[in-house]
């Protein structure tokens, strides 16, 4: 008997696990659009860097590519929504991936950079800035920004060369952005 509920609370425990979504704060989340940078002391405000906006713009030189039904995710964790590559242009790369809940919000924030950590050393950008961004469905129903960042040229360089593992990234990229649900 005692066995068959220490599997029962495992069981129980792992549906709990695999059904987490990422909750809404109480304050308002940013809306697609809008670029929040987390001021580093309470009261303190950041205005957002060019290159920060820059992840919202769109390029009509370069359409965004989606993957197609059948094409593999292009992602180590979630799904890759899409890519709209300005190498020819201004050497940028905004990747945009849709990933789910991990284990801890430390996870599920690291799992971005073992993404981008990826995307440069075997797919291929390893010559571009690239800017990352990651949504994910609320438990609102919404789908909005949860993590967001960019790794200047020469960090990807660097990463490319593997000088610099995923789990430094943090420390390091530029115009970093996490959704107050995953702090």
């Amino acid at each position: 008997m005692r066995v068959f509920l220490t599997s029962l609370l495992a069981v129980l425990l792992l549906f709990s696990v695999a059904g987490c979504t990422i909750t809404d704060p109480e304050d308002t989340p940013p809306t697609q659009g809008q670029q929040v940078v987390t001021p580093q002391e309470p009261g303190q405000t950041v205005e957002p860097t060019e290159s920060a906006s820059a992840m919202d713009a769109t390029s009509s030189e370069s359409p965004e590519q989606e993957p197609t039904d059948g094409e593999e995710s292009g992602l180590k964790y979630g799904e890759l929504v899409s890519i709209n590559d300005n190498r020819d242009s201004n050497g940028v790369v905004v990747v945009k991936a849709k990933i789910t809940a991990n284990l801890t919000n430390s996870l599920t924030v690291s799992q971005n950079y073992h993404n981008v950590v990826d995307l440069i050393q075997n797919q291929g950008y390893d010559d571009c800035e690239l800017q990352y961004w990651a949504v994910a469905d609320m438990s609102s129903g919404s789908e909005d920004k949860v993590v967001s960042f960019t790794v200047p040229k020469d960090l990807v360089s660097q990463i490319a060369a593997g000088d610099i593992a995923a789990t430094q990234l943090g420390d390091l990229v530029e115009d970093f952005y996490i959704h107050p649900s995953l702090k």
